[in-house]
Parts: structure tokens; C-alpha cells; sequence
């Protein structure tokens, strides 16, 4: 009787060995699993990471573009209204002295 009872205990302590290995294997498994969960999760925020800076890196060259584009045309509009001014100035200049040449006549 002794004898089955250690058997028993044996065999249930055999069963619980078994289910604890399993437990285990599945914990391993899961923390396998979570590992590489993980190093793709960083390697997907490094590349996001790097879109976002190509994207401001990208922005910021747009706008110094831009920038130096409106300067141009800043300096040209500049440049032309001073052509205008002196145009019309000798324009002025013209019209008077065809005015004072018709009196003349």
C-alpha cells in the first residue's frame, strides 16, 4: 500500500514535471516571439524615423528654394520698376520738349 502510494505520487509528480516543461517551452516561445516583435517594431521606427527626417530635410530645402526664388524675383521686380521710372522720366522729358518744339514752331 505504501508502495502504490509512491507510485502515485511519483506518477503525479511525473505529470506535473510534463506540465511544467510545457509551460515552459510556451513561455520561451512566447518570449521568442516577443524578441523578434520587438526588433522589427525598433527597426520599423528607425525607417520611420528616417521618412520623417528625409521629409523635414526635404521641406527645408523647398523652402530655402523658395526663399531664394522670391528674392529673385523681389530684385527683378525692383530692378524693372526702376526701368519704368526712368522710362517714364524720359518719356516726360520727350512730351516736354515736343511740346516746347510745337510752340516754337
Amino acid at each position: 500500500q505504501e508502495l502504490d502510494r509512491l507510485r502515485s505520487r511519483a506518477s503525479e509528480a511525473e505529470s506535473q514535471l510534463a506540465l511544467r516543461e510545457a509551460e515552459l517551452e510556451r513561455a520561451r516561445e512566447d518570449c521568442e516571439a516577443a524578441s523578434k516583435r520587438a526588433i522589427e517594431k525598433d527597426r520599423d521606427m528607425s525607417e520611420l524615423m528616417k521618412g520623417i527626417s528625409d521629409i523635414q530635410r526635404s521641406g527645408q530645402e523647398r523652402e530655402v528654394e523658395a526663399n531664394a526664388s522670391r528674392k529673385a524675383a523681389e530684385e527683378k521686380s525692383a530692378e524693372l520698376e526702376s526701368i519704368v521710372a526712368k522710362i517714364r522720366g524720359e518719356n516726360s522729358m520727350l512730351e516736354y520738349e515736343k511740346c516746347s518744339l510745337k510752340e516754337s514752331l
